[in-house]
């Protein structure tokens, strides 16, 4: 998705993933605001109490969310950490859009992150 912003879009962008931190390095009008931690190799990302404590001095209009697992209820995550991190991200967020491909519908893991209502869009 971030490989899709126009050029003259003008915003910050909160991330704890790697990933998304090196496609959007180079848009000359986005501010990128990395969150420190413990470093999840696998994804690539940040967790942990530091990452933790750093969400909880932002306040964030519109928070993408990447779904691992979705049902009509619930959305859930394969790590507490992850879990951690996604919960503390929508608390801190006006409004929550989630991400995933179809695989991940009808799907659940270990740790419930929050109930599938909280979305506003799919």
């Amino acid at each position: 998705m971030t490989k899709i912003l126009p050029k003259d879009l003008k915003v910050t962008i909160i991330t704890n993933s790697f990933p998304v931190a090196s496609v959007i390095e180079d848009h000359p009008l986005i501010d990128i605001i990395f969150l420190g931690g413990r470093l999840y190799k696998s994804a690539f990302t940040t967790f942990g109490n530091t990452t933790l404590e750093s969400i909880a001095n932002f306040k964030a209009d519109l928070y993408f969310l990447g779904v691992c697992s979705i049902t009509p209820e619930n959305l859930s995550c394969n790590y507490q950490e992850d879990a951690e991190t996604k919960r503390a991200m929508m608390k801190q967020s006006v409004r929550i859009v989630g991400l995933c491909t179809s695989d991940k519908f009808d799907t659940e893991s270990s740790f419930i992150i929050d109930k599938t209502k909280s979305l506003i869009s799919l």
